[in-house]
Protein backbone atom coordinates (compact mmCIF):
# COMPACT_ATOMS: atom_id res chain seq x y z
CA UNK A 1 0.00 0.00 0.00
CA UNK A 2 1.21 3.33 -0.89
CA UNK A 3 0.39 7.15 -0.75
CA UNK A 4 0.96 9.33 -3.11
CA UNK A 5 1.88 12.29 -2.32
CA UNK A 6 2.04 15.43 -5.02
CA UNK A 7 5.48 16.88 -5.93
CA UNK A 8 6.62 14.44 -3.68
CA UNK A 9 7.79 10.56 -3.95
CA UNK A 10 5.51 7.62 -2.83
CA UNK A 11 5.54 7.14 0.72
CA UNK A 12 5.76 2.99 0.90
CA UNK A 13 3.34 2.50 4.11
CA UNK A 14 3.48 -1.35 4.11
CA UNK A 15 4.46 -3.78 2.16
CA UNK A 16 3.77 -7.39 1.64
CA UNK A 17 6.03 -9.67 -0.51
CA UNK A 18 5.25 -12.10 -2.92
CA UNK A 19 2.17 -14.60 -2.01
CA UNK A 20 1.28 -17.99 -4.42
CA UNK A 21 -2.15 -19.49 -3.62
CA UNK A 22 -4.56 -20.55 -5.90
CA UNK A 23 -7.56 -19.28 -4.12
CA UNK A 24 -9.81 -16.53 -5.57
CA UNK A 25 -9.04 -13.88 -2.65
CA UNK A 26 -6.43 -13.74 -0.53
CA UNK A 27 -6.58 -11.74 2.80
CA UNK A 28 -3.76 -8.88 3.50
CA UNK A 29 -3.34 -6.90 7.22
CA UNK A 30 -1.43 -3.71 6.14
CA UNK A 31 -0.11 -1.04 8.58
CA UNK A 32 1.38 2.47 8.26
CA UNK A 33 1.81 5.43 9.58
CA UNK A 34 2.49 9.16 7.77
CA UNK A 35 2.66 12.87 9.19
CA UNK A 36 1.61 15.53 6.55
CA UNK A 37 1.09 14.88 2.66
CA UNK A 38 2.75 17.18 -0.41
CA UNK A 39 2.37 20.58 -0.54
CA UNK A 40 -0.92 22.26 -1.58
CA UNK A 41 -2.76 18.78 -0.39
CA UNK A 42 -5.13 18.24 2.31
CA UNK A 43 -5.90 14.47 1.69
CA UNK A 44 -4.01 11.41 1.61
CA UNK A 45 -4.57 9.38 -1.75
CA UNK A 46 -4.07 5.54 -0.34
CA UNK A 47 -3.40 3.38 -3.13
CA UNK A 48 -2.60 -0.36 -3.88
CA UNK A 49 -0.37 -1.62 -5.85
CA UNK A 50 -0.78 -5.28 -6.50
CA UNK A 51 1.92 -7.23 -9.41
CA UNK A 52 -0.34 -10.16 -10.17
CA UNK A 53 0.13 -13.31 -12.71
CA UNK A 54 -3.02 -14.13 -12.99
CA UNK A 55 -4.10 -14.32 -16.31
CA UNK A 56 -5.26 -16.28 -19.29
CA UNK A 57 -2.09 -15.89 -20.93
CA UNK A 58 1.00 -18.20 -19.85
CA UNK A 59 3.92 -16.22 -17.92
CA UNK A 60 2.63 -13.11 -18.25
CA UNK A 61 2.99 -10.97 -14.93
CA UNK A 62 0.92 -7.43 -14.08
CA UNK A 63 1.21 -4.75 -12.09
CA UNK A 64 -2.55 -3.41 -10.97
CA UNK A 65 -2.44 0.94 -9.37
CA UNK A 66 -5.60 2.00 -7.29
CA UNK A 67 -6.76 4.85 -5.44
CA UNK A 68 -8.62 3.15 -2.75
CA UNK A 69 -9.44 5.65 -0.65
CA UNK A 70 -9.07 9.53 -0.36
CA UNK A 71 -8.47 10.49 3.11
CA UNK A 72 -8.15 13.89 4.73
CA UNK A 73 -4.57 14.50 6.30
CA UNK A 74 -6.82 15.65 9.60
CA UNK A 75 -7.86 11.94 10.18
CA UNK A 76 -5.97 10.31 12.79
CA UNK A 77 -7.10 6.30 12.12
CA UNK A 78 -8.10 4.90 8.68
CA UNK A 79 -9.61 1.14 8.50
CA UNK A 80 -10.02 -0.33 4.73
CA UNK A 81 -11.87 -3.25 4.76
CA UNK A 82 -13.76 -5.85 2.31
CA UNK A 83 -11.21 -4.04 -0.72
CA UNK A 84 -11.79 -6.47 -3.09
CA UNK A 85 -10.71 -6.35 -6.60
CA UNK A 86 -10.50 -8.63 -9.52
CA UNK A 87 -7.52 -8.74 -11.60
CA UNK A 88 -7.59 -11.44 -13.71
CA UNK A 89 -6.32 -10.20 -17.28
CA UNK A 90 -6.04 -6.42 -16.05
CA UNK A 91 -3.07 -4.32 -15.85
CA UNK A 92 0.39 -3.07 -17.50
CA UNK A 93 2.68 -5.80 -18.84
CA UNK A 94 5.90 -6.12 -16.70
CA UNK A 95 8.45 -7.88 -16.35
CA UNK A 96 8.68 -8.90 -12.66
CA UNK A 97 7.38 -8.88 -9.24
CA UNK A 98 8.88 -6.29 -7.79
Amino acid sequence: MFLIAFFSKKDVLDYKDARCTSEQESDFDLKGEEDGDGIFSDYYDITMFITHNCSSLNNTIRKVQRIIKKVPVTENHVELSNWKVNVTNIGMLVDSYH
